[in-house]
């Protein structure tokens, strides 16, 4: 599949999935809440996939579920980017090493069954992170 198929594929998703947020109140930190979940049942359904023997790992990348979990992201990298940094670093910080872990996968398909795993444990790490806020303060 070529980029451009790709980001269709993602395109189409992502209005998809802001579709089915229009249910959940407009705040980046209720909207995280509704992405965690959302997410980690995405993710698990493409692990599923990633341990298949007879899977090969490229095809992995181009599975309508991965295009699924990037459209997701985006659209949480963008609620999350509406967070003030000072006050929830953390949970910026969590997203990104989840993030850089998707970008892995998109970039090394031929390593995606090996680190598929860890980029779910990464995307975990995000969740509690989430949970462990201090308060719902200050957004931008």
């Amino acid at each position: 599949m070529d980029e451009q198929a790709r980001e269709t594929e993602r395109m189409k998703w992502t209005r998809e999935y802001e579709l089915l947020l229009a249910a959940v109140e407009n705040k980046p930190l209720v909207r995280l809440d509704a992405h965690i979940k959302y997410l980690d049942e995405y993710f698990l359904r493409w692990l599923g996939f990633c341990r298949v023997e007879t899977v090969a790992p490229h095809t992995l990348v181009d599975n309508g579920l991965f295009f699924v979990i990037e459209a997701v992201s985006a659209v949480v990298g963008k609620d999350v980017g509406c967070l003030e940094a000072s006050e929830y670093a953390r949970i910026v910080q969590a997203w990104k090493y989840y993030r850089d872990s998707l970008a892995t996968l998109r970039r090394h398909p031929q390593k995606v069954k090996i680190e598929a795993e860890k980029s779910y444990l990464k995307l975990k790490g995000f969740a509690d992170t989430v949970m462990e806020r201090p308060t719902r303060g200050t957004l931008k």
